[in-house]
């Protein structure tokens, strides 16, 4: 209600209510200030820094002045106390002034009320608040200052272009400091290349709008591919062309390796020539044929020691993730089919397909948005190049 009443009182309508009520513009201001001095002298003798006094005294600044106008008017119609004056003492005022008398009365009593209010509380409440900065400066290097949150923004963007491990080095009080210690070295050296004036040499200018050039540039073309929105259309146009590219096989294989096999030969085992390794593929695929569990036969026969042990399982797997004649040979077969042996450098493979599978178009989406979204982001630098007017003098460029 306080605050409500000091907004309808503004400079402007005191001066225009003390002159419509014959009163000296000097005298009512004039006894402001005396006011204002007062609470100045007052803060003085705290020997505080805190601006208590000075917060409540702004917000009623606007009683104040109200005060001072009624104190001004009070003597000029004789009264010897605040009280309001007689129905007499008004009549003697010209009509402006008796209308803004009558008008302001009421308000005059509500800003007396809360000033005094106010007042009577501020001396223990500027005793004990605490007032806490909430972005102190954390760095000062000569006049140049730097505030908690660009420290922390600076400390942040650094954090991201680290690797993992460094990353873990530099988090925590020691990594800030050692930070902190880098940044004061390099403004420190910044200002004395200013004040020797190097920040004003022709090479230098146009190295400095060059670097500008650049983190505006690429600041920019990062934004652009965070906010490209990629419509279903798009995706499905995509998914529709790349289909093959979500298809995944699940399977399990047993490995006959060769002499100079990259798989390593298994213990008090003997190395095979290219035609025994064959020999033996076929003779374990024929005992699958005939009934044999396959992934018992890998435990026991299998060359390959990472899957051998877990009865031949490769898992799920699409294209790209095996060595080509091993995925053209899974991606063609049918379920439960026992492939011939399939030769690679590893050795000779027996390969059962257990599932064929296709990502659908919800699954493979973010794979699909992370991959069209640069050429999209090109297709929008392309257009900013060709709306900004760019001509090549050919006589120095050629062509």
């Amino acid at each position: 209600m306080f605050v409500r009443e000091c907004a309808h009182i503004r400079h402007l309508d005191l001066r225009r209510r003390s002159f419509a009520a014959g009163i000296s513009e000097p005298s009512s201001f004039h006894t402001l200030e005396r006011l204002r001095v007062h609470w100045g002298e007052k803060r003085a003798e705290r020997g505080r820094s805190d601006d208590s006094i000075y917060f409540v005294q702004e917000h009623l600044k606007t009683a104040f002045e109200a005060s001072v106008v009624w104190v001004a008017l009070y003597q000029r119609l004789g009264c010897k106390s605040l009280l309001f004056p007689t129905a007499d003492q008004i009549a003697k005022l010209p009509n402006k002034g008796r209308v803004g008398m009558l008008k302001g009365m009421k308000k005059f009593l509500t800003f007396a009320t809360a000033a005094l209010i106010w007042l009577g509380a501020v001396p223990a409440w500027s005793q004990t608040a605490t007032f806490t900065d909430p972005n102190p400066v954390v760095l000062t290097v000569g006049k140049e200052k730097v505030t908690k949150s660009e420290f922390e923004m600076l400390y942040n963007e650094v954090l991201k272009t680290m690797q993992p491990q460094q990353r873990a080095g530099m988090q925590g009080p020691e990594g800030k400091r050692q930070l902190a210690e880098q940044l004061a070295e390099l403004k420190a050296m910044a200002q004395e290349a200013r004040a020797n004036k190097l920040d004003e040499q022709p090479e230098v200018k146009s190295q400095i709008a060059m670097r500008l050039d650049q983190l505006l540039a690429s600041t920019y073309y990062q934004q652009l591919g965070n906010n490209i929105k990629v419509d279903d259309a798009a995706v499905k146009s995509y998914y529709d062309e790349h289909k093959g590219e979500y298809e995944q096989v699940t399977a399990r294989h047993i490995l006959i390796r060769f002499k100079d096999s990259p798989a390593p030969l298994r213990e008090g085992q003997k190395e095979r020539s290219d035609a025994e390794a064959l020999a033996k593929a076929k003779e374990v695929r024929a005992a699958i044929v005939k009934g044999g569990d396959f992934a018992e036969i890998a435990k026991k026969d299998s060359d390959d020691s990472g899957s051998g042990v877990n009865g031949g399982t490769l898992g799920a797997f699409g294209h790209g993730s095996m060595v080509k004649p091993f995925e053209d040979a899974a991606f063609s077969m049918k379920v439960n089919e026992v492939s011939e042996p399939i030769k690679t450098q590893f050795g000779y493979h027996i390969i059962q397909v257990q599932e064929h599978t296709n990502k659908t178009m919800a699954e493979a989406r973010p794979e699909i948005e992370a991959k069209i979204r640069p050429d999209m982001a090109q297709k929008a630098v392309d257009a900013i190049r060709d709306k900004a007017g760019i001509t090549y003098d050919k006589d120095y460029f050629g062509r």
